[in-house]
């Protein structure tokens, strides 16, 4: 097993901010499942209490859960640590983060830590925290699987705007001018919809550099100069 590299200067530390961490796209995801499923297990809890079993889960389990996949190591890399943040390098990581059981493995750490954290919280009616902890396995499989199905939602967009990217380069090359502000929109409307992925920002980013400079000058004719900086900005 490879150590599993984490970005020190990428900040994964829950409890130092965790409305930052469920601004992200897995922080929604948990949040939402575990609210929902919460209450499909105790159809009579109150809602302060949901928002402390949210919080013991959420805290202590996934902080909790990162260590322990930071100490015994795994081969996810920059893969596992795009759970957590919802930004990844390449597409392929997002792809091996979503194969061979990661997610299911990940999030199961993290619901058991949580729901120990859980245990151990006061304030919380003992029968409420067994019924929650009964349900470990559908905690698990329902975060596991809304996870699952973001992600290759989100593969589905990032290949519709990689054909997107393809039509403007297409546009490009034949110097519509109208096609390539068409098409542009088209490729900035995808991007609010998928999650941070660094050669597809970057790929984007030349477009966008590209488009700007096409329409201030009105001219396909850019020189080396223009196009070495629209790669770089």
């Amino acid at each position: 097993m490879e150590d599993l590299y984490i970005d020190e200067n990428k900040d994964l530390n829950l409890d130092k901010n965790k409305n930052e961490f469920l601004d992200t796209t897995m922080g929604k995801i948990i949040d939402n499942t575990l609210n929902i499923t919460i209450k499909a297990l105790v159809p009579d809890i109150i809602d302060d209490q949901v928002i402390n079993i949210k919080d013991a889960i959420i805290e202590g389990g996934f902080e909790e859960g990162l260590e322990e996949l930071k100490r015994s190591g795994a081969n996810f890399k920059e893969s596992i640590k795009g759970i957590i943040t919802g930004e990844f390098k390449t597409v392929e990581q997002m792809k091996i983060a979503i194969k061979d059981g990661g997610i299911l493995d990940f999030v199961s750490v993290c619901v058991d830590k949580g729901l120990k954290c859980l245990s151990e919280k006061t304030g919380i009616d003992n029968k409420v925290i067994n019924l929650v902890s009964s349900g470990k396995d559908l905690l698990v499989n329902q975060i596991s699987s809304n996870i699952e199905d973001k992600f290759t939602e989100q593969l589905e967009e990032i290949e519709k705007l990689d054909k997107y990217c393809d039509e403007w380069n297409k546009a490009y090359n034949e110097k519509d001018l109208d096609m390539i502000n068409n098409i542009y929109e088209k490729i900035e409307d995808s991007m609010k919809n998928i999650v941070q992925i660094e050669s597809v920002i970057n790929k984007v980013s030349n477009i966008k550099n590209l488009n700007e400079l096409i329409n201030s000058s009105g001219d396909f004719n850019l020189s080396d100069e223009e196009l070495e900086l629209a790669s770089k900005i």
